[in-house]
């Protein structure tokens, strides 16, 4: 309501509400759920909570965008591949911004990054001795990019028809 100055009827908000119990009923009635919780930590809870409230803004600014997209360009549509593509080059720039703290994360020293990096490029183009552990590359990781790509071109397809609560609903 905020972001997109709509008002929902009462049959939007409750099924969000009811959404978002089902997903606390299926998680909270797992094996041992007593003890999950406490055993997650806040830092990992806040990290998860963080991360969908951040997936949660980018679709409702994509939304925002296909939106005024109608405004500006006088009714003409808004390329879904250029949206995408937008949206990948975001990611490359944050991740890049964020490899210090990743490489932490993933137990690789920052000066070992370089070399790890080479080799996941070259067991990607399945070339050099170290390729052992990359049977199927490069077909299938390119298979991966492009089954992710028509997902997120579908994700997009859904929210410019539709509205990013729909499309929340929907995935």
């Amino acid at each position: 309501m905020v972001f997109l100055g709509r008002r929902y009827r009462i049959n939007q908000v409750f099924g969000c509400v009811l959404v978002a119990f089902g997903v606390i009923v299926s998680v909270a009635s797992g094996s041992e759920a007593a003890n999950s919780f406490k055993d997650a930590g806040i830092f990992w809870s806040v990290l998860m909570v963080l991360s969908f409230m951040l997936q949660g803004a980018d679709t409702v600014m994509k939304e925002i965008i296909f939106i005024d997209s109608k405004k500006r360009l006088k009714g003409a549509s808004l390329d879904l591949f250029v949206v995408n593509s937008y949206g990948s080059i975001f990611q490359v720039i944050c991740i890049a911004l964020l490899l210090p703290f990743l490489s932490k994360l993933w137990g690789i020293p920052f000066n070992q990054l370089p070399s790890y990096l080479r080799d996941g490029g070259a067991c990607f183009l399945n070339i050099g001795a170290k390729t052992t552990g990359c049977e199927g590359a490069p077909l299938l990781p390119i298979m991966f990019v492009m089954m992710n790509m028509a997902y997120n071109i579908s994700l997009l397809r859904l929210i410019k028809i539709s509205s990013a609560v729909v499309s929340s609903l929907k995935v």
